[in-house]
């Protein structure tokens, strides 16, 4: 295991008018540097010399930049070169992208590299330096960044580690937010023996190998009149008018309370499954690869919708994340045949998803169980055979 791991901090700020000025011109500076360098790859490539043309290239060219455009000296050099780092990495994806496309059964069109519409540019990272926070006088916190100043930072809790990274952010709703990537010693949890295994659904979405289960708990469902009310107004507005833009935070302030409501309960069950157990086990699903074999079937759309709201994949990642920082082992299986197969006797039936009772058809067997728990066990079974444990000393029936 890591004797370190890199975990992040999101704390809202709070900047004054004169300084979002100032940022609104840096974005604009930024974003043109972006696409300026975007441009000279694909020329450089095409028509002037057959060489890729690497990020140290274009930031050792930085110097000429500021001494032809001024401007640009009211940006911390750091965040210059970041702008040079984005571009890199969205090359770098792009040929990750073919790599895949080439070994995948279902092939996808790659998206290349586009120019940034000045609007999406809304953040600006400090990979080392050109940041600090400041212990004030009445004990409030503030956060000053290069060629910005001083900034209020409402720091609702302690950062642990070392910073080894600042970005700021504008959301959609006009709120700033910095984030903090931080360098921390992990912190173990007391060795457990206790084993769980869940199967991730939809009209419950998570169904445990000891029968418990957790509600979806239907965010968006929850907040679809609120939503369609607002983007009703929405579409009655005039384009680029000012009350299309004050219509547009409040969607945005819908989708944001949404997503708030969604993390904290994403976090917060990783959490209590970590905390729980000594060994976590799952199925290892392709999400990507299953809402487009869903597109092909009747039910495509809204059971895609849900796989959606519900964030499957976001979940297993906490939990994976958690587990390895507080030692906790996790095993992720292969998801074939699970919801298929008996639990009891490993006889494979076909069974359609509004089926909610699984009968297996085995005579012999005739073993009648709720089709979520019967997928969470033999996920449980596979999970331990995988992992090098014992079958016999566990009860599956009795989960």
């Amino acid at each position: 295991m890591a004797d370190t791991i890199v975990k992040s901090y999101r704390y809202r700020i709070y900047l004054s008018k004169k300084q979002q000025s100032l940022i609104k011109v840096q974005f604009r500076l930024m974003n043109n540097l972006y696409n300026a360098c975007l441009e000279q790859r694909i020329l450089n490539y095409k028509h002037i010399h057959p060489k890729f043309t690497s990020k140290y290239d274009q930031i050792n060219e930085l110097v000429e930049l500021k001494e032809a455009f001024p401007e640009y000296k009211s940006i911390h050099s750091q965040v210059l070169q970041n702008v040079i780092d984005r571009v890199d990495k969205a090359f770098k994806n792009y040929f990750i992208r073919i790599k895949k496309n080439k070994t995948s059964k279902v092939k996808t069109k790659v998206g290349f590299p586009r120019y940034k519409p000045y609007k999406e540019y809304k953040s600006f990272t400090f990979p080392q330096t050109g940041y600090e926070i400041l212990d004030k006088d009445n004990g409030k916190k503030k956060l000053r960044v290069s060629k910005v100043g001083e900034m209020k930072l409402k720091l609702h809790r302690p950062i642990g580690g070392k910073i080894k990274e600042c970005t700021l952010k504008k959301a959609k709703t006009n709120k700033w937010y910095a984030t903090f990537v931080c360098e921390c010693v992990p912190k173990r949890l007391p060795i457990l023996d206790k084993i769980t295994a869940f199967d991730l659904g939809v009209k419950h979405f998570i169904t445990f190998s000891d029968g418990s289960k957790i509600d979806n708990p239907h965010f968006l469902k929850h907040e679809t009149k609120e939503l369609k009310k607002a983007q009703q107004k929405l579409s009655k507005t005039e384009k680029k008018s000012k009350e299309r833009e004050e219509r547009k935070k409040v969607v945005a302030r819908v989708h944001e309370r949404i997503n708030n409501k969604k993390e904290d309960f994403l976090q917060k069950e990783s959490r209590k499954i970590v905390n729980e157990n000594g060994l976590i086990i799952y199925e290892k699903l392709n999400i990507k690869r299953m809402i487009e074999d869903n597109n092909q079937k009747e039910v495509g759309s809204e059971y895609n919708k849900s796989i959606s709201e519900i964030s499957w994949g976001i979940f297993t990642k906490y939990v994976s994340d958690k587990a390895e920082e507080a030692g906790r082992e996790v095993e992720k299986v292969n998801p074939k045949d699970t919801s298929r197969m008996c639990s009891n006797c490993f006889n494979i039936r076909d069974i359609t998803l509004d089926v909610r009772i699984y009968e297996c058809v085995n005579e012999k067997c005739r073993f009648v169980i709720d089709r979520d728990k019967n997928a969470a066990l033999n996920i449980l079974r596979l999970g331990i055979e995988s992992h090098n444990k014992k079958v016999n000393n566990v009860n599956l029936t009795s989960y």
